[in-house]
């Protein structure tokens, strides 16, 4: 593959890093973006990393807007649980 990324998130603590990497192990490897490869990592300190490798430029941010949504949307709807009453 001729184009790469690599994108750090955190830290975040470790008990969410770890929820974020479950959430986005499903999209790694090569299921989630056509033509790309993923890896997520859990580094120490509840640190993220994210890998992508892709044929194309467009393949490429294809790949990193859309893990970029997922995370984003991870991180929110963890701060809306956090905020909400428990019942």
């Amino acid at each position: 593959m001729k184009w790469s990324a690599e994108v750090t998130v955190g830290p975040l603590g470790e008990s969410l890093a770890s929820r974020l990497v479950a959430t986005l192990l499903p999209e790694s490897g090569d299921e989630g973006v056509p033509h790309t490869r993923t890896a997520v990592e859990l580094l120490s300190g509840g640190v993220v990393q994210l890998r992508f490798r892709a044929e194309t430029t467009s393949a490429l941010r294809a790949a990193l807007n859309a893990h970029l949504r997922w995370v984003q949307l991870a991180l929110r709807v963890d701060g809306l649980s956090r905020r909400s009453p428990r019942t």
